[in-house]
């Protein structure tokens, strides 16, 4: 999105983010502004602002010594989310007010003072999209569990199906299903390199084709990095969350994008569509549960299942909170409405002909949370409840 030590001026700032021209100016002129997930701090070094206001803001060694605005106090919202540690706070910094701000970074608060003025103490993070450092290593994961999975994935535009056929250090070997040509498509470790420098480079949106020119490629790393995905009309790639953002100090809250929904008029080809929104909602459901099952705990991928509350079927929602990742068989039995989730504690049910077999060890049990914290959809939950109940 925007690369450390590079000059914007705020015109540079709305076309990068997109801000809509009745958001911009404003609070974006008062020295820090929240926009969508993401706090953006303008420090003036040494130098009064454009309002007038000079503010002792100054380095100390590489860290940002900053203050908020005199009002400010300690419990305001705004400031209580710059103090958390999974805010994104950005950094801009310029020594002359007539200059571009200097982008310097992500910052996370150090220390600070409770009292007006409120002083923050920023330690700079260098920002990426992607850390590169270790961005192959997880694709090779990504690719790992794709092999053992037997799963495929497809192209956006022309609904190519793709099987990964081998992982190697340096290579991930891909083979379009169904083509004539037996030839195997490489992505190297160079290729991939490449492309996450195209990534973070990027404003956050990349056109079809810039990652690389070969489909299969290009595909497939869209597929292996969480935080991408294509744009509603599949013209353009997406950076989507901050999946693959970490730093030396610490890693952030993993963010997904949802799996599309199923809407009648993107039916153009239904089972394909069908296929890709269902193995991304399982894809993003094995992060959100750390690849256990809600009930049983197991981690065996090969046996475990996108389980939807509301059935598929009936509502096209792919949405993660409309959904659980369950093993086979206790997936069929949920289905069959002889294991229940109480929406009013999430404790697990168990029906009386399964209370003396394995599955009783389950009954009164909790279900397992998400790591974002979130849970399932509470309405779903209810109707899920009350049908159980009658059945």
């Amino acid at each position: 999105m925007f690369q450390p030590n590079h000059p914007y001026f705020k015109k540079d700032i709305y076309d990068i983010l997109k801000v809509p021209k009745v958001e911009q100016r404003g609070a974006w002129d008062t020295g820090y502004r929240k926009y969508k997930d993401a706090i953006y701090i303008f420090s003036n070094i040494g130098v009064a602002g454009r309002s007038g206001h000079d503010y002792d803001n100054h380095w100390h060694n590489s860290e940002l010594v900053w203050y908020a605005k005199n009002k400010a106090k300690i419990h305001q919202p705004l400031i209580q989310e710059m103090l958390d540690s999974n805010t994104r706070v950005h950094i801009f910094v310029r020594e002359d007010n007539r200059e571009a701000f200097i982008y310097k970074g992500i910052g996370k608060a150090k220390n600070h003072t409770d009292s007006p003025p409120i002083m923050i103490t920023w330690a700079l993070e260098s920002a990426y999209f992607i850390d590169p450092t270790n961005a192959w290593a997880r694709a090779r994961l990504s690719a790992k569990s794709l092999l053992d999975s037997g799963a495929s994935y497809y192209s956006p535009k022309n609904e190519n199906e793709y099987k990964i056929i081998r992982v190697g250090e340096k290579e991930i070997d891909i083979k379009r299903v169904g083509a004539q040509s037996k030839a195997i498509t490489a992505l190297t470790e160079y290729v991939f390199n490449t492309a996450i420098t195209r990534i973070n480079g990027s404003n956050g949106t990349l056109v079809m084709g810039s990652l690389h020119r070969e489909v299969a490629i290009e595909t497939t790393i869209v597929e292996l990095i969480p935080c991408l995905d294509w744009d509603e009309n599949s013209d353009h790639i997406e950076v989507v969350g901050d999946f693959f953002y970490e730093t030396n100090q610490q890693r952030t809250m993993p963010k997904i994008k949802e799996a599309s929904n199923d809407e009648e008029k993107k039916r153009l080809n239904a089972q394909l569509r069908v296929r890709r929104g269902q193995n991304k909602l399982r894809e993003n459901l094995f992060i959100l549960y750390s690849g256990k099952c809600c009930i049983s705990g197991v981690e065996i991928k090969d046996t475990l299942h996108a389980c939807h509350l509301i059935a598929h079927a009936e509502s096209g929602n792919n949405n993660s909170t409309n959904a659980l990742l369950l093993r086979s068989d206790i997936h069929d039995l949920f289905d069959a409405n002889l294991i229940g989730i109480n929406p009013d504690g999430l404790k697990i049910s168990i029906k009386k002909p399964l209370l003396e077999t394995e599955y009783g060890e389950f009954n009164g049990k909790l279900l397992a949370g998400r790591v974002d914290n979130i849970t399932p959809d509470i309405n779903a939950l209810n109707r899920r409840w009350e049908i159980f109940r009658k059945v």
